[in-house]
């Protein structure tokens, strides 16, 4: 019969339609905004906090005035700061000294015209100047510098030889230190938006020596650091009505 046969071909050609007509019913995903690109933000505060600690061997401490020790490693350039350690002994009698010096790189950003802001990234650039590492004498990466997020003012120092902080999140929480070093990036997303949002007061970064650093004799790694900077990307907040 013709007509069954143009009938059966009309419902074949209907029966995606179901499948179409769910598809379409499905609600897309909402895509996150990417963010605008800043330009480039310099830290507004950077310096060098140095701690010294003094033992002696051998003897009863007697009369002896740190402050006539020699400061083991010279001023950096300006817009320059200084991170790691220099340990040395020096020998006398009837004991010997062990001078140790921690050198905490310290620096922080205003953002304060980005409150409230989501922070979709955010990454810290940091330059090191090719100079020499120092004594090695021991085993461990003791040249692996922490970047710590500063629970403190960077003039502070509750304990020797680091500012008090916690290390920031994610893998990467070292920062290599070598004669090759030039250029270090670190993902900083989650710090500066907790920063931005009023989360955690924003008292900046600090670069200090690894733990143990300070307990060998005659070993050394301290590196010249400049222009801390970071690269934003950011969505404002909409203004309100």
């Amino acid at each position: 019969m013709p007509h069954a046969s143009i009938l059966s071909r009309l419902l074949s050609s209907l029966a995606p339609l179901p499948l179409l007509v769910a598809c379409a019913s499905q609600a897309s995903p909402p895509v996150s905004p990417p963010g605008t690109s800043l330009p480039e933000r310099g830290a507004d505060r950077v310096g060098t906090k140095v701690s010294q600690y003094v033992d002696r061997f051998g003897c009863l401490p007697g009369p002896f005035d740190p402050a006539t020790l020699p400061k083991p490693v010279p001023p950096g350039q300006p817009g320059e700061f200084i991170a790691g350690y220099h340990n040395h002994v020096e020998p006398g009698t009837p004991c010997a000294t062990q001078v140790s010096h921690a050198y905490n790189g310290t620096f922080g950003f205003n953002l304060e015209d980005l409150r409230g802001a989501t922070i979709t990234s955010a990454t810290l650039l940091l330059d090191r100047r090719n100079t020499l590492v120092g004594n090695r004498v021991s085993g461990g990466d003791q040249c692996g510098l922490h970047l710590l997020v500063a629970s403190e003012a960077l003039d502070a120092g509750s304990n020797f030889a680091v500012i008090s902080g916690t290390p920031v999140e994610g893998p990467l929480q070292q920062v290599g230190q070598g004669s090759s070093t030039t250029t270090v990036s670190i993902p900083v997303t989650t710090e500066v938006q907790r920063w931005v949002l009023n989360d955690q007061p924003n008292y900046g970064f600090v670069l200090a020596p690894p733990q143990g650093a300070l307990a060998k004799n005659e070993d050394s790694c301290t590196g010249y650091w400049s222009k801390p900077r970071l690269q934003l990307q950011v969505v404002m907040p909409t203004a309100s009505r």
